[in-house]
């Protein structure tokens, strides 16, 4: 037997046996469809021959890995690898920059006194006056604590028991 094959099947029991046991807790078929169609890539992999390239491209690493010898060539390679591995991931967690805001449109004159769009969250083209400032409304009746009457007894109970 050879070595791809044997990966193949050992990889299709092993995803076989997960999917058996995420559809014995759920007992839905979505798990099992899953499996069944994840069990069919290592198998049409081999098929392909794509097992052969990647068991035989182990052994080729393996291989490699044991006529070299190491030298101070090798480890600055390894070193500038692994800092650009590093690098990558994280800026892979760094935020973004700011994105440049788009032009706006060049606003055309609107006739019969009508004021311009504004999209949300932006300010007008055109100054607008300030609108005069209003007082706050008074509280209502009771709530001059900021607590409704349905708070204030739940508050009166909460400190009956000692838990406020």
């Amino acid at each position: 037997m050879s070595t791809s094959l044997l990966v193949t099947i050992v990889l299709a029991v092993l995803i076989l046996a997960v999917t058996i046991g995420l559809w014995a807790s759920s007992k839905r078929a979505k798990p099992l469809v899953g499996g069944l169609g994840l069990i069919l890539i290592p198998v049409g992999l081999h098929l392909l021959g794509i097992t052969d390239l990647a068991v035989n491209g182990i052994m080729s690493l393996v291989d490699w890995g044991q006529r070299t010898v190491w030298d101070d060539v090798m480890t600055t390679g390894a070193a500038l690898a692994g800092a650009g591995v590093l690098l990558a991931i994280v800026a892979a967690f760094l935020p973004g920059g700011r994105k440049p805001q788009p032009q706006a449109p060049a606003q055309r004159p609107l006739g019969n006194g009508a004021r311009p769009e504004v999209p949300f969250g932006r300010k007008p083209a055109v100054e607008q006056p300030p609108s005069p400032a209003r007082k706050p409304a008074p509280a209502p009746k009771g709530a001059q604590d900021g607590l409704s009457d349905e708070d204030r007894e739940i508050a009166e109970l909460l400190k009956k028991r000692g838990i406020m």
